[in-house]
């Protein structure tokens, strides 16, 4: 019969073990056996040589929805320019106040005329008044 394996000396007690396989392959006629020899385990340097933190594996967070999306959505925007409807050719457009808040209608998103002094529209309500503003004088939410 074959010699048992050696075994090797135990680790230092401070590191955390880990298993390594060795195979020692013994005469034709008997089955291979496995010897386990502990090993420290080491966390991948970092630049400050402490060892990194065990983190767990997740997934990035979404990423946040643009501008575009929260327009299209409505929801309550902040006012980041004055405006005054009188000198839009229409009727309809609700005067703006910077600092104010608007809830905005969601899927009210609308090109504006050619004549339009801004570029793109959407229905809302302001201190009480609905109509139509730009949408180049909303802030998203904070």
């Amino acid at each position: 019969p074959p010699a048992p394996p050696a075994t090797a000396a135990p680790a230092p007690a401070a590191a955390p073990l880990t298993p390594t396989a060795q195979v020692q392959v013994q005469a034709p006629s008997t089955a291979p056996t496995t010897q386990v020899t502990p090993e420290p385990a080491t966390a991948p340097p970092t630049n400050s040589g402490v060892p990194a933190p065990d983190i767990p594996h997740t997934r990035p967070p979404p990423p946040a929805p643009s501008f575009e999306q929260m327009i299209a959505a409505g929801g309550w925007f902040r006012v980041k320019c004055n405006y005054s409807p009188w000198e839009e050719p229409q009727q309809g457009y609700m005067p703006l106040r910077v600092g104010g808040w608007v809830n905005v209608q969601g899927s009210s998103l609308q090109p504006g005329d050619p004549n339009n002094m801004f570029r793109q529209y959407v229905y809302g309500n302001f201190e009480g008044a609905t109509g139509w503003l730009p949408v180049e004088c909303l802030n998203a939410p904070m």
